[in-house]
This record gives C-alpha cells, structure tokens and sequence, in this order.
C-alpha cells in the first residue's frame, strides 16, 4: 500500500485547533486568520506539504467572512464545497476544527520525523502568540512519541538492570570484581552486536548474502529491537556467567588454585556452555525468516549475541580476565590456601 499510493497519502496528520476560552466558536476571521498562518510556516519547510481545511482549499486560503453567506444554509443533503467542508473538518458545536496535512514523503522516515519536530516547533510558537492551541495528531505523531518516551526511560531502565545485576551477582559471591567483571563481559557483548547491527542494516554490509532478513535495504534499524533485545541479552550473558562462575567458585573452594580453578571450571561447564549456546542460536534464527523487519533485526541480535557470548566471551575472554584478576577475583570475600 505505502509503495502504490505513498505513505505519506496513507498516513496524514491532523492539525487540531481549538481556542483557548473553552466554548468559544472556531467560525470566525481570527480563527481563520491564525489557521492559514499556520499553514504558510508549514509551507516555508524544507519538506513538501498539502493542505486541506475549510479554511484552506487546493492552495487558496478563505476567511470567514468570504464563505460565511455559503454555510447558512447547510443542510445534511448539502453538497456545496463550504457546506461538505463544515461538515468534514469542523465539530458538530464548532468548538474545533482541523486541519489535514498530507506530506509528499514518508511519515516515519528520518525527512519524516525532522518535519513533525518543526511542525510541532511552529505549532507550539504560534500557541503562545493567537487565542488558539494548535495540536498536531495521527500521522507518526503516536509511533514518534512512542518511541521518545522509550528512549527516554531506556537509560534509566539500563541504570536500574545494571544495578539489580552488581547487587545480586555481589551478594550471591559476596565480591565486588566479580560483578564488575561481568557488567563489563555483557557490555563487550552488547556492543559488539549492536554494531554488528547497524553495519548490517544501515549499511548493508551483509547484502551480498541476499537473505532478505539481513537486508539493509531501509536503510535503518527498528527504534524497537535494540530495547526489546536489551534485557533478553542480559539475561542469557549472566546467565552463562553465573554457571561457569559457580563451578569456579567450587574449584577454588575445594583447594585448587585460582589458575587452576579457572581451567577445570571452564573444562566441566564449556561443552555445556556451548550446546545450550546453540539450542537458543537454533531457536531465535527461525525468526531471522519473517516477513517483518522488526522480526528479522530481533533476530539476528539475539543469535549473533549467544554465538560471540558462548564461543567469545564465555570461552575466552572471562577466563583472561579472571587470570589477570587473580586472587582479586573474590575480593573482599577470603578463599583457602590452595593445597599443594
């Protein structure tokens, strides 16, 4: 649909106006007025936009008084231009009437979103300056305001993830590196597949492959998957971390020495590690199949995220980490003096 008419034709906004005196009518000049000067700033945009209203028709603003004697004798059955006007764009009460913006780009697009800023920029300044709140609706209005309100908790919702996973990885080890450590090894892991995933789908490093689900075609990764991956990712490096830790912690615990503890730690849980690695791998790549992008980008955090955590970070790089660490790993916790 978006291909054939637009998707800017399919998705138009709705520019809301309203007085500010509650019960006050929008059938007057001022109100007119203060309407088509809205829409001349909104023409003055980089990007092209069409407007319709019953003040404003194919590109000729009107003022009350010039299609007032057209609307006194508007009926239901009416068909005159004025009097479907009255009836499509101004409330039963004419306490409100709108204003339909059909832009001649994709809504949701990158152009799209840098318009709706400074519509609502020019919208929210002449609020201040006439007796009348202008709001802008449907469009990308609702998808836009979504995804803000996402990304402004998201960093709180980190804050609080990494938080709980220092207070509970800490106390359950009764250490303080150990957390650190693992903080650390799931942010490599995080980082490297949320780059991985913009080389892939804004780039489109990984088209040669023509799989559709690793297409960069749009040029753009879903506001939604990196948030959605995020806790899922955490939970299954921790997860691996803690098992291969706990066997560490039993090693060094029954006498071994920390190197010692480390490698019989990682010999008895690395095949496990790596075979339920692959059972979620095997799991998540079905979805790398959909038809939906948001799907597909999901996906491919969540299988590229279990293969660099199980066959990487967990075989590799935490077991240096912890060799470097040395008897610091359990600090301030004390461990037995390995046995000869």
């Amino acid at each position: 649909m978006s291909i054939s008419f637009g998707a800017g034709k399919l998705f138009p906004y709705d520019i809301v106006v309203v007085p500010k005196t509650r019960g006050d009518s929008v059938l007057n000049d001022e109100c007119f007025a203060a309407s088509n000067a809205v829409i001349k700033k909104l023409q003055s945009l980089p990007d092209r936009a069409t407007f319709q209203s019953i003040m404003y028709f194919d590109g000729i603003p009107f003022t009350y008084t010039s299609i007032e004697p057209l609307l006194r004798n508007c009926t239901t059955k009416s068909d005159t231009f004025a009097c479907m006007a009255l009836a499509t764009y101004v409330n039963t009460n004419a306490t409100a009437l709108y204003i339909t913006a059909q832009v001649d780009f994709d809504p949701f697009s990158t152009e799209g979103v840098d318009w709706l800023k400074d519509a609502r920029e020019i919208l929210a300044n002449t609020t201040k300056e006439t007796p009348f709140e202008f709001v802008m609706a449907n469009g990308a209005t609702v998808s836009n305001d979504m995804e803000q309100k996402v990304y402004d908790l998201f960093p709180t919702a980190v804050g609080i993830t990494t938080a709980l996973v220092f207070v509970l990885v800490g106390a359950a080890f009764w250490s303080v590196s150990i957390p650190i450590r693992a903080i650390l090894t799931i942010a490599e892991t995080l980082a490297f597949v949320y780059g991985c995933a913009v080389w892939v789908y804004q780039f489109g490093a990984l088209d040669f492959l023509t799989i559709p689900g690793l297409s960069g075609n749009l040029k753009a990764l879903s506001w939604i998957s990196p948030v959605m991956a995020f806790s899922v990712l955490v939970g299954l490096g921790l997860d691996y971390d803690v098992f291969l830790l706990s066997r560490v912690v039993e090693y060094r615990k029954d006498g071994f020495s920390d190197r010692d503890s480390i490698l019989l730690g990682l010999a008895r849980t690395g095949k496990i590690i790596t075979a339920a690695g692959m059972i979620m791998a095997i799991a998540f790549v079905g979805l790398l199949f959909s038809s939906e992008s948001v799907l597909n980008q999901l996906s491919f955090f969540l299988v590229l995220a279990v293969l660099v955590d199980t066959f990487i970070i967990r075989s590799m790089i935490v077991p240096c980490m912890m060799f470097l660490i040395g008897r610091f790993n359990w600090w301030p916790a004390s461990m037995p003096k390995p046995l000869e």
